[in-house]
């Protein structure tokens, strides 16, 4: 079952082995949100730094405004939420 999670964007590398890990876990999940390739458009590695401090990836924007880094702590917030 697709759960689709409004306000989350998940910013990606898709030749970062920990984003991979993370991804991985958001297909396991069923989970839909808005996925942004920080390597295809230097646009959203932009909204990144100025968002969060830092161009680092994996990164869960929250919709109150956080940024989330380190792939356990967002595998580990993404299961706890969809539990």
């Amino acid at each position: 079952m697709t759960k689709t999670w409004e306000g989350y964007i998940f910013y990606y590398s898709p030749y970062c082995p920990f984003c991979v890990r993370v991804t991985n876990v958001i297909d396991q999940l069923g989970i839909k949100m808005e996925m942004r390739d920080t390597i295809s458009s230097s646009e959203y590695r932009e909204e990144l730094i100025k968002g969060g401090g830092r161009s680092t990836v994996p990164c869960l924007l929250h919709p109150d405004g956080t940024w989330q880094y380190e792939s356990m702590d967002i595998i580990a917030f993404l299961e706890k939420k969809s539990a």
